[in-house]
């Protein structure tokens, strides 16, 4: 008997430590997924702020093309007409203009007007009480400038902005 006992204890012995020694090396595995894991997280942080830096740029450089290629459209007073002006850095397009005056509210369109380049229209200013123009930039983004006229003269203030002229 004393025979079987030793083979048990060696076998016993054997299989304590095979488990130790895989309960190490399954520890080891379990640090290292660990590990990269948070190395993988990690990189993913870093990636979204990237991306995040990204459009954040995009919207600075579309706000810088947008300022340096917006149109401004203006009345000018060109003999003895009123004239309309780009003073803006970008073309205008499409451009709508509603004339209301004395008599019956009046419309007429304009292809473009490029920057400093000016369409006389016809009016004067002792007919024209406001003159609302709409029109788009070259991103497409609509604008609208107002110009009142009181006794003959340009009153102010001078209306610009983005989007559909509000109503008179």
């Amino acid at each position: 008997m004393h025979v079987i006992e030793i083979a048990t204890l060696a076998v016993l012995t054997l299989t304590f430590g095979a488990i130790v020694w895989y309960s190490w090396e399954t520890r080891k595995l379990r640090e290292l997924t660990e590990k990269q894991v948070r190395t993988a997280s990690s990189q993913t942080s870093a990636m979204f702020e990237q991306v995040h830096a990204s459009r954040e740029q995009i919207a600075l450089m579309r706000a810088q093309i947008d300022a340096a290629t917006l149109p401004c459209l203006s009345l000018a007073y060109r003999d003895g007409a009123l004239a309309v002006v780009n003073i803006g850095a970008g073309p205008a397009l499409n451009i709508r203009c509603q004339v209301l005056s004395h008599k019956i509210p009046e419309s007429f369109f304009l292809p473009s007007l490029s920057p400093n380049q000016e369409n006389r229209t016809g009016y004067t200013v002792n007919v024209v009480h406001e003159f609302i123009m709409e029109y788009d930039s070259i991103a497409a983004t609509p604008f609208h400038s107002r110009v009142r006229i009181r006794k003959g003269e340009f009153a102010s203030p001078f209306e610009w902005g983005p989007g559909p002229a509000p109503p008179p």
